[in-house]
């Protein structure tokens, strides 16, 4: 039977959209304003057969801002739907910050005519009270912000009303107070219903911390009051970028390269960001951002497309949106490529010039532009002609008595058309020849114009300039004939003179040298610069002066040669006089000797005082800038060094000493460091130290007696007064060679010249006679005699010393003398000249050189000299006085032979040399300083040796033997050291 009672459900939407109906139910009323009412329905529906009436509407719990009760009464009938009226009345929150609040209430809603226990539908209401007049943030937190600089924090009031309301703002309150700010502070205002108020706080720190404060503020005359906290962070970078500089290195023209800055805010609000740019030559990309977002980070895109060549500096500024404005600056590079050309000299003066003769100038066409970006990429280079075709050059005369036919252009490099000239060091010119052969006098002017694919310079205009004169016949002295620049540092700028003399036999002449200037194939560091003209006319009896400057790369290797040659055109000579000029890439400062061992020191005593020089090579001053004081046991007995740099004046040197004075026994090593500054560059070079000490004092210094290999170089003066002696040596071959035979080692026989300008230190060789000559040359004697035989064409400035050191230099050793100098040979050095050593610096700075070439082993160095050692007589004539000291020097130190050049007998004395050079050694040098002759004992091969048979040489501290042990014999020097 069916049932005939009501029955009421709450009709809600299920999970999948269908109706869901239900007698417990949970129903949510839509979002309210605090303070108003707002009336909302619960949708209910009678599924029974009678009608159902709603007798009360009783409150479980919950909410007293929501209601059922208007409810009561109603009566719904079967089938039927039906609304409960609701109610929602939220009162305002008591704290102004509270954005929203939810409201919860249950109710037992009590039915007549349902079926017997189904009497009661249970109701939850939920809603939300939405805060609108009266809310308040509850915090402002800046977040990170930058140290010294103010963020703006906006807060936006709304009066929601139909009713004006007075919105006022107290002060900012809390111990940090000071660091934030608002011009509303302590401030009423009226704000007109349905109007905005915006409320602007502002945030400065000064430290590194994090910072609080307080800000009250009452909406309307009824609304709570609410307190805003304020707080935030100083943070030195609370705003960054990165990078901090641009460089977007060479860029051809045309061509455009894009980079990135990444701006970083730390910051709870976001920035205004704007970007500008100071040069044109920088691009910012389309899609710059405007804004910095809060805690965020943006990306801003630069590119360089440069519109001229060279370096182009400009700058990205980004204003931050900070209050005061601290804008970030980013300095930007770049260098606008391509190719681009560079024309030297410009102008080119001739100055005067013999009429219908040739003058010839070198000019120098450079791409100093961008490098190839890959190898083989032709992009940047520099092409000849325009659209690379010929003509490369034109000469547009600029007077009436110029014509282009006169001036011819050669090139004296190798160019590819089809390849340029790339910008890369060493290969990035070429040499052109601009002769003018002049017609007529008169003043000629004209301008060379060079084309080329330069977008910036298309044609390269340089101006030519002559004044033809007629020639006169004359005579010309150079002295000295080349300039040699000798050592010189890294970044130093040094000047020689030529001195060109008028020695007509016409009192009237005068002579005229053009053309003056480095020839094709010059190294760039040279130019002439004096005559600024490069031409000069001589007076009869009077000398002129040309000056050749070197300016020495600082990025030059240590041991390069750099050379040219200086060309000039004298009057009555057909073709162009050429001059050589080089120079040493050099470190100035030699240290010698390298190695101090004082040998054994007794216990408590002093050693000698060993020296230690410091030659200045170069032509150039340098200073001295530190010398470090060793460790005990050793000590500085001597040093002219107070603290304060000392300059060493070219060819100039210094010296120290140093001794040992060991309290203990055992062995010591420590280092003298030595500073210099060359040329603008420092150098620390240190000679190393060594002792031995104990109780009694007592040394030992072993040797064995070898046969040793020896590379004998000769170096023969071929001045004009040399030509009997070349002779003289050339047939005494047999008896110089005649001791080699006497020991086992092989040898090697080198030549060079004393000329101090033209192949300096270069191993005489012709067609058929090699660089040298070995045991096993055939017809060595023979080729010998060719070898000496030089000639007198020489220079009359000799410098023995300095053409050894140019021939046993590494660079020369690795090149065009290979194979002549051998690690462990000895080397014996033969000078034979008429005139006195005229060599740029001091014996001792040579010597120093030779020792540290032979590893400081004194035994296999000998320097002799076939030389001015007494007066010229009627059958031999020298050159000055007899020798000054400057051979005697090195022969003395090296236990060398000296023999007079105006001997009468060349075969003895050259036996003399022969025995020294080729014989066993008799001298032994000794590690430390005997007390006393008595305090030595010799051993030889085990036998101890009366005093009778050897020598102490207290000079040289060396023990010597009046016979030579035999090869393979070992001696032993026992002695007992002296204290000092």
């Amino acid at each position: 039977m069916s049932s005939r009672f009501g029955e009421l459900v709450v009709v809600q939407q299920g999970a999948n959209g269908r109706e869901v109906l239900v007698r417990e139910a949970t129903v949510p009323l839509p979002p309210t304003f605090m303070d108003t009412l707002e009336a909302a329905e619960v949708p209910v529906r009678n599924v029974g057969q009678e009608e159902i009436s709603i007798v009360s509407v009783m409150r479980l719990e919950g909410d007293p801002s929501l209601s059922l009760d208007d409810a009561v009464g109603m009566a719904i009938a079967p089938q039927v739907d039906a609304t409960l009226p609701a109610r929602f009345a939220p009162a305002q929150a008591a704290d102004a910050t509270t954005a929203e609040v939810v409201h919860r209430a249950k109710f037992a809603v009590q039915l007549s005519g349902a079926r017997p226990g189904e009497e009661t539908l249970l109701i939850e209401l939920v809603a939300t009270a939405v805060a609108r007049d009266c809310f308040v943030p509850a915090r402002i937190d800046f977040g990170q912000v930058p140290l010294q600089q103010a963020i703006e924090a906006p807060v936006v009031l709304t009066n929601g009303s139909s009713l004006a309301q007075l919105n006022t703002v107290g002060s900012i309150m809390g111990t940090d107070a000071t660091f934030f700010f608002s011009s509303s502070a302590g401030t009423s205002s009226e704000l007109a219903a349905g109007a905005q108020q915006v409320l602007t706080v502002r945030f400065s720190p000064f430290e590194e911390r994090a910072y609080a404060a307080s800000l009250s503020v009452r909406r309307a005359v009824g609304c709570p009051e609410g307190l805003v906290q304020l707080t935030g962070e100083g943070r030195a970078d609370a705003l960054s970028w990165s990078p901090t500089r641009l460089d977007f290195g060479r860029i051809p023209l045309g061509a455009q390269v894009k980079k990135v800055v990444t701006v970083v805010n730390h910051s709870n609000l976001p920035l205004s960001l704007r970007s500008t740019l100071s040069s044109t030559d920088y691009v910012l990309a389309s899609n710059t951002p405007g804004l910095l977002p809060a805690r965020g980070s943006v990306t801003i895109e630069v590119s360089c497309a440069p519109q001229r060549l060279g370096p182009l500096d400009g700058l990205l500024t980004l204003d931050l949106g900070t209050t005061p404005s601290t804008p970030a600056r980013i300095p930007l590079t770049c260098i606008g490529g391509g190719p681009r050309v560079r024309v030297d000299p410009n102008p080119l003066q001739y100055g005067v010039v013999p009429l219908n003769r040739e003058t010839v100038r070198r000019i120098i066409v450079q791409n100093v532009g961008t490098a190839p970006p890959s190898p083989g990429d032709l992009s940047n280079n520099l092409f000849l002609g325009t659209n690379g075709a010929i003509p490369w050059f034109a000469v547009v005369p600029k007077n009436a008595n110029t014509t282009a036919a006169e001036f011819n252009v050669a090139l004296r490099s190798t160019y590819d058309a089809a390849v340029g000239i790339p910008a890369v060091a060493g290969s990035n010119l070429l040499e052109f020849e601009v002769s003018l052969t002049p017609r007529s006098l008169g003043l000629r002017e004209a301008d060379l114009l060079v084309y080329t694919n330069d977008s910036s310079t298309p044609v390269a205009r340089v101006a030519l300039t002559a004044t033809p004169r007629l020639p006169e016949s004359c005579s010309v002295i150079l002295s000295p004939e080349g300039a040699n620049f000798g050592p010189a540092p890294r970044g130093s700028v040094i000047t020689r003179t030529i001195t060109v003399t008028n020695d007509s036999a016409n009192a009237g002449a005068t002579c005229l040298v053009s053309g003056i200037e480095m020839a094709p194939g010059s190294d760039l560091a040279f130019q002439v610069t004096d005559p600024g003209v490069l031409s000069l006319v001589v007076p009869s009896g009077q000398s002129r002066l040309i000056r050749v400057q070197a300016v020495v790369p600082g990025d030059a290797a240590i041991g390069d040669y750099l050379r040219g040659t200086l060309r000039l055109q004298l009057p009555n000579e057909a073709t162009p006089r050429a001059l050589p000029v080089d120079l040493l890439v050099s470190q100035c400062l030699v240290v010698d000797p390298p190695v101090i061992d004082v040998g054994v020191v007794q216990n408590g005593c002093t050693s000698a005082s060993k020296e230690v020089t410091l030659f200045n090579i170069c032509g150039v001053p340098i200073t001295l800038s530190g010398v470090s004081t060793p460790g005990a046991p050793f000590r500085l007995t001597s040093s002219p060094f107070s603290g304060t740099p000392l300059g060493i004046a070219p060819s100039d040197h210094l010296t120290l000493q140093v001794a040992a004075a060991p309290a203990a026994s055992g062995t010591f090593v420590d280092a003298l460091r030595l500073e210099s500054i060359e040329g603008g560059t420092t150098y620390t070079q240190s000679v190393a130290l060594r002792a031995v000490s104990n109780p009694a004092g007592i040394g030992t210094d072993s040797f064995t007696q070898t046969s040793v290999d020896v590379d004998i170089l000769f170096v023969l003066d071929n001045s004009c007064s040399m030509a009997d002696e070349q002779q003289a040596l050339a047939s005494n071959f047999a008896s110089f060679i005649s001791s080699a035979s006497q020991g086992t080692g092989n040898w090697h026989i080198g030549v060079i010249t004393t000329d101090p300008v033209t192949n300096t230190g270069v191993l005489r060789q012709t067609p058929g006679n090699p660089r040298f000559l070995t045991p096993s040359t055939r017809d060595a004697g023979e080729l010998f005699s060719e070898k000496v035989q030089l000639g007198v064409g020489g220079s009359g400035d000799e410098e023995p010393y300095f053409a050894m050191s140019t021939a046993l230099s590494s660079t020369n050793r690795n090149s065009v003398n290979a194979g002549f100098i051998r690690t462990d040979a000895a080397l014996a050095v033969i000078i034979v000249t008429d005139a006195l050593e005229q060599s740029p610096n001091s014996p001792g700075s040579y010597l120093a050189g030779l020792r540290q070439l032979k590893g400081n082993r004194g035994e296999r160095l000998s320097v002799s000299v076939v030389g001015p050692f007494s007066p010229p007589g009627p059958n031999c004539s020298t050159e000055g006085s007899v020798d000054d000291g400057r051979f005697g020097a090195l022969i003395a130190a090296t236990n060398g032979v000296r023999s007079d050049i105006c001997t009468q007998n060349w075969a003895m004395d050259l036996e003399t040399i022969s025995r020294n050079v080729f014989g066993a050694r008799r001298s032994f040098d000794l590690a430390s300083t005997p007390r006393t002759t008595n305090d030595i004992t010799v051993t030889l091969d085990g036998m101890v040796l009366p005093n009778t048979a050897w020598s102490w040489d207290t000079t040289r501290n060396t023990i010597v033997f009046n016979s030579p042990p035999a090869p393979g014999a070992m001696i032993t020097i026992d002695y007992r050291t002296a204290c000092f």
